[in-house]
Formats: structure tokens, sequence, C-alpha cells
């Protein structure tokens, strides 16, 4: 595999986020900055309205900014999954109670049943926002087994990869404190399990441009 990967249980659950008025929201959830989570939402809502779907996932949901979003939109369900303890405190205090919203507190692989009991709810989206990168178990096994059992009819993702061999080769994970996924092969996982990307893109005025990836995939129609 060139991919390089970031094997660290625990790098989330274990981290311990106190609320302070000192605090923003991207300081507590670790993102570069504000206009970092700002424009990720905004891209995701944007692909998300401009499809029909009647179930939403938001896998690592962090503090609920796109569920928060979704919640004023016609969905039949809305389900989020945040790993950490102390984010998902903040999270329920942040988010109005509905009775067309789930939210869990547990890993994405461990919420797996409770999604599934779910999928009767079709069309199904799914969102993967900066969680890919860093979600505590190879990532490929993960969405391998994602997909085997959610099936679902759109997924959005965004996480950092690159086609330089040479990038990869110098890239080193555990100094990074994420994964850098090889394009190709993410892409082609997604294609073994009939999958196929309709939309990839990187923001150009990023500085880390190589790295940050926008991707959106649905099945393969026969």
């Amino acid at each position: 595999m060139i991919s390089q990967l970031y094997l660290h249980p625990g790098s989330w659950s274990s981290s311990n986020f106190v609320a302070s008025q000192n605090l923003s929201d991207f300081q507590i959830l670790r993102w570069k900055d504000s206009n970092s989570i700002t424009s990720r939402m905004d891209n995701c809502l944007s692909f998300l309205d401009s499809i029909s779907s009647a179930q939403h996932i938001d896998l690592g949901c962090g503090l609920g900014h796109l569920i928060q979003n979704l919640t004023l939109a016609n969905y039949q369900l809305i389900q989020g999954v945040e790993i950490s303890d102390s984010i998902y405190e903040l999270l329920l205090s942040r988010l109005p109670k509905s009775n067309n919203l789930k939210l869990y507190n547990s890993s994405i692989r461990d919420a797996l049943p409770f999604l599934q009991s779910q999928l009767s709810i079709r069309p199904l989206s799914i969102s993967m926002i900066g969680v890919l990168q860093n979600c505590e178990e190879n990532p490929f096994t993960l969405l391998s087994d994602l997909l085997a059992q959610l099936s679902p009819d759109f997924i959005y993702i965004t996480t950092k990869a690159s086609w330089d061999l040479s990038v990869l080769k110098r890239f080193d994970p555990y100094t990074q404190l994420h994964t850098l996924f090889y394009l190709p092969e993410l892409l082609d996982l997604f294609n073994r399990f009939g999958y196929l990307p309709v939309n990839i893109s990187t923001p150009s005025n990023s500085p880390f441009s190589g790295f940050n990836y926008r991707f959106v995939f649905i099945p393969i129609q026969e």
C-alpha cells in the first residue's frame, strides 16, 4: 500500500475538550481556522441541496454545524455520529431536540448496526468531512465495511490525498497526525464496491491544495 496511514486508536475518543468562552469551534475541533469549517460545510450543503435525499448521516459530526443546517430542510431522518464524549455533550447543547434527529456517541464502526436499522428510509446520503484521515482504525477497512453495510446512494468526503508518489514517500503520518491517501488507491476501493466519482475537486486557494480533496461518489448504474 502506498497511502500513508495514521493508525492511532484513541486519538479523538480520549481527547478531553473543555467548553469555554475562550475556545472557538475550530480550536475545539482542531481545524486550521474558522474559514476551514465554513467553506467545507458550505460546499457539502450546496451538494446536498442539489440532490433529493430522504435520510442523511453525518459521520464525525463534531459540534453539528452541518446537522444544524439540515434540520431546516425536509429530511425524514438525520443521524449524526461523534466519538468524543466532551464534543458530544457540546453537540447536545447546541442542537434542538427533534423527532427526525438521532445522535450517537460512539465510533463510526460501533454505530454501524444502529445505522443499518434505518436503511428503509431512502435515498440515503452520507458525509465524512475531515474524518476519514483520522478515524482511529484502518480507513480502507472502515470504508469497505461502511459501503457494504449501508450502501449509500450518495457519499460526500473531504480528506487529505495526493497523486504525487514523491510527496507520499516523504510524508510521515505520525508527525503530521493524519493519513495521506494515494488517490488511485482510494478511488479503486470505491470502484470495487460499485461507486463512481462524479466530482473530485480541491480548493485552489488552499496552501495545501495538493492535499485537500472533495469527493462525491454515487453507485454505478447498471
